[in-house]
C-alpha cells in the first residue's frame, strides 16, 4: 500500500481499513465514493430494489441509514406527486 494513503486508511474504522475493495480503489486511483464501491462490489449490476440486507454488506464508510434513505424517498414521492413503490432505483 502506498504510503500518501496511510492517513485516509487511518482515518477509517477498522472493518472498512482492511477491505480488499477499498484497498483496491485506493491503489487504481479510484474516487473513494459509495456507487464506484458499489460498482466493483456488485460488479456493474447493483440490486434493484435495494434492502437493508445489502446495506448492511457495505464496509461502514459506505454506509447509510438506511430507514432515512426509504423516508427521504417516499417525501420526495409525495411532494412531486407520485408513491415511492419501495424500490431504490440502482446507479447508472
Amino acid at each position: 500500500m502506498d504510503d500518501s494513503h496511510k492517513g485516509l486508511l487511518d482515518a477509517m474504522d477498522d472493518i472498512s481499513r482492511e477491505n480488499v475493495i477499498i484497498h483496491r480503489m485506493l491503489e487504481e486511483g479510484l474516487p473513494l465514493t459509495r456507487i464506484v464501491y458499489l460498482q466493483i462490489f456488485y460488479d456493474g449490476e447493483i440490486p434493484n430494489p435495494w434492502t437493508e440486507k445489502h446495506e448492511v454488506l457495505l464496509p461502514p464508510i459506505f454506509r447509510e441509514d438506511f430507514d432515512n434513505q426509504l423516508d427521504a424517498l417516499k417525501g420526495f414521492g409525495e411532494f412531486i406527486g407520485v408513491t415511492f413503490s419501495g424500490k431504490i432505483p440502482a446507479g447508472d
